[in-house]
């Protein structure tokens, strides 16, 4: 029911129910489930066989490797690589160091900061805004209240819907109706399968 603060590594085979704060300085090696009431703070790396369950922030120094899907109430903090096999439902921001790999869709209260490309295989819906160093490889919708900016490319498989405006380095792939409701801003050549309705002015860089 309370907290935990271990200094070295954790190896579990397997679930875990923690009502309080968690602060482990080594990495985590955890075969079940994770429900966790509290923050979690994590020096190393996380390896989680199983869906994870967290109230509070999470703040995690190394990279994370999650085989199921994730549900974390508060904002998330990462410094190395996230790859996830299930949905991940996230009520506040993400700020993640290294690339992110998600089998399934995304749910996001808040914006996302990401350094490295992201790669996601079902649809993304942002609260925020998105700024994004790297390129962005989607497989279905993107849904997207606030403004976009985004260093590389992006590939998406299926339709955009887009509040606000659109900054893109890059070059622009997408399989399916793009609406967007302020200005486009783009680096690159774009190919659009669909219709495009957008509110703003449009300022690319190559061609259409």
């Amino acid at each position: 029911g309370g907290p935990m603060n271990l200094g070295g590594p954790m190896n579990l085979g397997g679930p875990m129910n923690l009502g309080g704060p968690m602060n482990l300085g080594g990495l985590m090696n955890l075969g079940g489930p994770m429900n966790l009431g509290g923050p979690m703070t994590l020096g190393g790396p996380m390896n989680l066989g199983g869906p994870m369950n967290l109230g509070g922030p999470m703040n995690l120094g190394g990279p994370m490797n999650l085989g199921g899907l994730m549900n974390l109430g508060g904002p998330m903090n990462l410094g190395g690589p996230m790859t996830l096999g299930g949905p991940m439902n996230l009520g506040g921001p993400m700020n993640l160091g290294g690339p992110m790999n998600l089998g399934g869709p995304m749910n996001l209260g808040g914006p996302i900061n990401q350094g490295r490309p992201i790669n996601i295989g079902g649809p993304i819906n942002p609260g925020g805004q998105i700024n994004l160093g790297g390129p962005i490889n989607l497989g279905g919708p993107m849904n997207l209240c606030g403004p976009m900016n985004l260093g590389g490319p992006m590939n998406l498989g299926g339709s955009m819907n887009l509040g606000g405006p659109m900054n893109i380095g890059g070059s622009m792939n997408l399989g399916g109706p793009m609406n967007l409701g302020g200005p486009m801003n783009l680096g690159g050549p774009m190919n659009l399968s669909g219709p495009m309705n957008l509110g703003g002015p449009m300022n690319l860089g190559r061609p259409m």
